[in-house]
């Protein structure tokens, strides 16, 4: 965060300048949590400036110098005890939804491969399905080609050649109903 000159290095002849804005931003390292919880106190400081700015019409200087001398080290550290709690709050529930949103996200893939993966497994049924009866089926072959004269021999030939055999339809003619 850049900082103005005028704001860095106020002028030593202005003795109505206050100096909050150091107190709380500048004078916190660029790089640490402080800059940021300063500048979060440095704005409810000119929140509240604002609203007694409001509630006061036409404030005189000595109004002014009235109002920031509340504003001693003490208040200044509550103010940064309110950001840092602020700041906290928002780490919290930012860190609540962005969880809350990988979770979901989380749970849609799981769901997904779940769906993707269940059609592997049907798959893989129907295949071995399909050999084991392919299996089942050469199997009852080699019976019947090694024992002709078996039962289950001469319901092969019957499965393999229709042709050699003839079929009668039977039909039974029932008696008409007066």
């Amino acid at each position: 965060m850049k900082v103005l000159a005028s704001q860095s290095n106020p002028p030593d002849n202005s003795p109505n300048y206050n100096k909050i804005f150091e107190d709380l931003v500048v004078d916190t390292d660029e790089e640490s949590e402080e800059r940021l919880v300063g500048a979060l106190a440095y704005v409810e400081y000119k929140m509240d400036k604002h609203r007694w700015m409001g509630k006061t019409l036409n404030p005189t200087q000595q109004d002014l110098d009235s109002f920031l001398r509340h504003y001693d080290r003490r208040t200044l550290a509550n103010y940064k005890r309110q950001a840092k709690n602020t700041l906290l709050s928002y780490i919290a529930t930012y860190t609540d939804v962005k969880v809350k949103e990988e979770r979901e996200k989380l749970k849609e893939e799981a769901i997904l491969k779940e769906v993707r993966g269940f059609w592997k497994p049907v798959f893989q049924g129907i295949a071995a399905s399909a050999i084991f009866t392919f299996g089942l089926f050469l199997i009852a072959f080699v019976i019947a080609a090694v024992n002709p004269k078996s039962s289950f021999g001469q319901l092969m030939q019957f499965l393999s050649a229709t042709d050699k055999y003839d079929f009668q339809i039977i039909e039974k003619k029932f008696p008409k109903s007066p």
